[in-house]
């Protein structure tokens, strides 16, 4: 795809986060029709050509994936390879955010922490260590910088379920830094993903992409 293409994906990944939690809130049963009695709304009444993209954090909820996967099918339903969308952002960019993340961080917060690992791992070549995680990338950043005598429980990145901390202000300042389209290139995971969106927009909208009459 090209780089306009690339940066409104990248885009619409790093959106303010919805929490998965409001997927509770939908109803996804085909056959329930009667959806002002059920739990939730349903959403194949309010968009019967939905795509689902659900973060794959979600496998250790219950029945959650089967159910969905249940109601929606596989062209309705994606689940992410790894704990969220923030994993499939390109490594490189967001390994030199948290190197300059840290050095702004107050010293309380850095103690125990080291960046060391950081710029380590910016000089390897086998730095795509996000896509395929189950962590979030607070949790696995985290593990980078941590000195081996450091309680495992402190944190200086993440937030308690792992995921990044203050991720607004994060998303801000990724997008900022790519802005230079030719800095970074999509992960796999994020072609596959973006590769799923726009196959599903082509296929549902095929009377738009006729040729008009003249």
């Amino acid at each position: 795809r090209s780089d306009s293409t690339k940066s409104r994906c990248c885009t619409s990944t790093l959106r303010p986060p919805y929490q998965g939690s409001n997927l509770v809130h939908w109803n996804f049963d085909e056959e329930d029709q009667d959806f002002l009695d059920s739990q939730g709304l349903n959403a194949l009444s309010v968009c019967s050509d939905m795509l689902l993209i659900a973060d794959g954090d979600i496998q250790g909820k219950g029945s959650r994936v089967a159910d969905l996967q249940t109601a929606l099918g596989e062209e309705h339903f994606y689940l992410l390879p790894c704990k969220e969308t923030e994993n499939t952002l390109p490594p490189k960019i967001l390994i030199n955010l948290a190197i300059e993340m840290f050095g702004a961080m107050q010293t309380r917060t850095q103690e125990g922490f080291s960046d060391a690992g950081l710029n380590t791992l910016i000089e390897s070549e086998n730095i795509d260590i996000f896509s395929r995680q189950s962590d979030g990338i607070g949790r696995i950043l985290d593990s980078l910088i941590r000195n081996s005598e450091t309680d495992s429980s402190k944190r200086a990145f993440a937030d308690e379920s792992g995921t990044i901390k203050s991720k607004l202000p994060f998303c801000r300042r990724m997008l900022e830094k790519m802005d230079d389209l030719s800095a970074w290139e999509l992960t796999e995971e994020a072609k596959a993903l973006c590769e799923k969106i726009f196959t599903f927009i082509e296929d549902h909208n095929q009377d738009m992409l006729k040729p008009q009459d003249q």
